[in-house]
């Protein structure tokens, strides 16, 4: 059996590099999509992927996690408009605001461990 192709979208910092990169130690085939610097509607569904991640974080989240306490909202609100798509079609959606790495990590590989 083929392992899904698993793509992880959602805001900037909002964990998709770190998780792809957990998930490939893993042995599932994933990709970080950035698909909220993205005008195509749909770049995440370009892979063909079996399985969405979203990856959700609030934009106070973001300002610590650049140190930058003056992050943009704006850039934050295009990015919600610009992921649209991704989280409706989302199979698993994770808070990254309220959970830190690890607890993401396991729940998104515990979520595709049951798939």
């Amino acid at each position: 059996m083929t392992a899904p192709t698993v793509v992880v979208v959602g805001y900037c910092a909002s964990g998709k590099s770190s998780v792809v990169a957990a998930l490939r130690e893993r042995g599932f085939e994933a990709e970080a999509v950035a698909q909220e610097h993205s005008e195509i509607d749909d770049l995440w569904n370009h892979h063909h992927p079996d399985i969405v991640i979203f990856l959700d974080v609030d934009v106070e989240q973001i300002r610590i996690r650049r140190d930058n306490p003056h992050w943009p909202a704006w850039i934050y609100a295009l990015q919600a408009e610009r992921l649209v798509s991704a989280r409706v079609r989302a199979d698993l959606v994770v808070d990254t605001t309220v959970n830190d790495l690890e607890a993401v990590k396991r729940q998104v590989t515990g979520f595709l461990s049951a798939s």
